[in-house]
């Protein structure tokens, strides 16, 4: 297999487009896809410590608890319609 370097994406955008493609929800509205993919706490992921990062400075935490309440709102919608479901039998 013969690739010609100008043809093949670079080591870091092939890094990038794995990481956004994980992880990114552009639906979230809990930031950038870099301050998510900053957020990513899969630590057992090859690309973890070469994942990117935000150009700024941002508070993880932050995100991380705004990940923790959209985690916490889906399981609750979760349960009311499985209630919902059930009463309706």
């Amino acid at each position: 297999m013969n690739i010609s370097r100008a043809t093949s994406p670079s080591l870091r955008k092939s890094i990038n487009a794995h990481c956004k493609n994980c992880i990114y929800d552009r639906y979230s509205g809990i930031g950038t896809w870099r301050q998510q993919v900053a957020a990513c706490t899969s630590n057992s992921c090859a690309l973890f410590d070469v994942r990117p990062m935000p150009i700024f400075h941002i508070n993880l935490s932050l995100i991380a608890l705004k990940n923790s309440e959209f985690e916490a709102i889906n399981q609750i919608q979760d349960y009311e319609e499985s209630e919902h479901l059930g009463a309706a039998k």
